[in-house]
């Protein structure tokens, strides 16, 4: 089909003399298929900005008769137009699992390309989740959580609404916090445990656990906040020291992290026009600025089928049982680290 007449649309009108102007059409790159349409380079002329093909796009979807045309600059003076013939995330399906994949990489999703959401918190070790009520989030956690489920990580779970959330992943954590004088403790128990995992990598001159020798390696450990607003707000003056205190910790222990990086301006807007209808689908950074997704959808029953079924692989980490006020000790007893290094000899 020809592009011709939707790329019009962004053309300059350049005049010759006393000719009426004529429009120049962008120079087109390659159609190249994806899983689920195409897509192409255009080179700007001068005087273009990549927002006049962003205003374009719905012009350039009617025209080609699609279901979407997504506009994000390629490199300075160069654009690239993806075309969507299908929207891929009415409906994602969940990727069959085959064992329990790269440690701490999970596919939660759909990307409104057709390719996978896929979190890896080695990459981006810290994310940051919000939404209206009923958007997905919880949705998005449930997919993360049975990802991380089936692999050799800790799961440390802070949930200050008596644990509503999280306590559906009860035995495949290591530690819950369910109120926030938890939270605090357990908090600065990581805090210092992580100081611990510093202090080992500097004896041992490399730069972050991943360079200790796999037998010396630490058991990865992943914190899920529900709810963050609950650890910060207070009702009376009495509560005051202790959400300082909260936050003060939480702060303390992503600052030993790698930082969050910021999300591309247009995201926010692209966030904004999500419709009631459109419940569940996600804006994210990603290399183009920003994408379009979807999480998978997890029930209640399916997350505590999967915490039950992998109950087994929950490490026993001392420092953190005695913070987490939300684990029983029954169940610290029968998750404890030495049966994980067992089953790992056999």
């Amino acid at each position: 089909m020809s592009r011709k007449a939707a790329l019009m649309v962004v053309s300059g009108l350049v005049g010759n003399g006393s000719a009426p102007p004529q429009p120049r059409v962008p120079q087109r790159g390659l159609i190249r298929p994806t899983w689920g349409g195409f897509w192409f380079l255009v080179r700007l002329l001068p005087g273009q900005v990549p927002e006049d093909f962003v205003k374009a796009a719905p012009a350039m979807a009617h025209d080609w008769g699609v279901h979407a045309v997504r506009v994000t600059t390629w490199k300075p003076g160069l654009v690239r137009v993806l075309a969507s013939a299908g929207d891929p995330l009415k409906a994602p399906q969940m990727p069959k699992q085959r064992g329990a994949g790269r440690l701490l990489r999970v596919a939660v999703g759909a990307l409104e390309t057709g390719a996978q959401w896929v979190i890896d918190l080695r990459q981006v070790p810290h994310w940051l989740i919000v939404g209206a009520t009923r958007s997905g989030k919880s949705t998005l956690i449930n997919a993360l959580v049975a990802g991380l489920a089936r692999q050799r990580v800790a799961l440390v779970g802070i949930d200050c609404k008596g644990g509503m959330e999280l306590s559906l992943y009860g035995p495949r954590l290591s530690a819950l916090a369910t109120n926030r004088a938890q939270a605090v403790k357990l908090l600065g128990a990581l805090f210092d445990l992580t100081l611990d995992r510093m202090t080992a990598c500097r004896t041992a001159r490399v730069r972050n656990v991943w360079g200790l020798p796999e037998d010396e390696r630490p058991v990865p450990i992943v914190v899920i906040v529900d709810e963050l607003a609950e650890l910060f707000l207070v009702a009376s003056r009495n509560e005051q020291e202790e959400a300082q205190a909260a936050s003060t910790a939480l702060i303390r222990l992503a600052q030993l992290g790698a930082a969050l990086g910021d999300l591309n301006p247009d995201a926010l807007h692209a966030a904004q026009s999500i419709t009631p209808e459109q419940a569940g689908t996600a804006v994210l950074a990603s290399a183009d600025g920003w994408d379009r997704a979807r999480s998978h959808l997890v029930s209640e029953a399916e997350a505590e089928r999967v915490a039950a079924e992998y109950a087994h692989l929950t490490p026993y980490v001392p420092e953190l049982v005695t913070a987490g006020g939300g684990t029983s000790a029954d169940d610290v007893t029968r998750v404890r680290l030495e049966r994980l290094d067992g089953e790992e000899n056999e």
